[in-house]
């Protein structure tokens, strides 16, 4: 994490289900996060700790434990959704059994970068990609004139490197 780091980064469930492939002990991702949760520069909506909860497995409890990522609903961020879901009606996934992360994920980084007096920056981290005919994470960010990172360039951004070296 870079030391001089006035970027929050809004972090979509899809991110976290990705990083499952990084095993904690042979590379440093879960931890770099972790550090980032601890100073508030990587947040997400509730949504996305009970999208979680509907995958079953280890990453869920992972959750739990990270509470301070969490950030309960304001209704700041409400107007939000109502915003974004009412430009694209899309994101809401009203087929789902779980509400969708999505716009709740994109209303916690506007309704932030709005009520930003210190100059943050509030960005998106999705893995979604553009798909023609579909309207994606990607998408409502740039209407919103928000960035949206994917994870490689999440963990440019901040500067992170795994060094190999030997094991212990």
């Amino acid at each position: 994490m870079r030391p001089d780091s006035q970027t929050v980064y809004c972090i979509d469930t899809s991110i976290l289900i990705d990083l499952k492939r990084y095993p904690r002990d042979i590379f440093g991702v879960w931890q770099s996060l972790e550090d980032m949760i601890a100073k508030d520069l990587a947040i997400a909506p509730k949504q996305v700790r009970e999208e979680l909860k509907a995958w079953d497995d280890e990453l869920y409890p992972w959750a739990v434990r990270q509470r301070k990522m969490f950030k309960p609903l304001t209704r700041k961020q409400a107007n939000c959704v109502a915003e974004i879901v009412g430009k694209f009606p899309d994101l809401a996934h009203t087929d789902r059994r779980v509400e969708a992360a999505d716009p709740f994920v994109i209303a916690l980084a506007l309704a932030e970068k709005r009520a930003s007096l210190f100059g943050k920056d509030y960005v998106v981290v999705s893995s979604e990609r553009r798909k023609p005919g579909r309207i994606r994470i990607p998408d409502a960010c740039e209407h919103f004139d928000l960035r949206c990172l994917m994870l490689f360039d999440f963990m440019r951004a901040e500067g992170w490197t795994f060094v190999r070296g030997p094991a212990k």
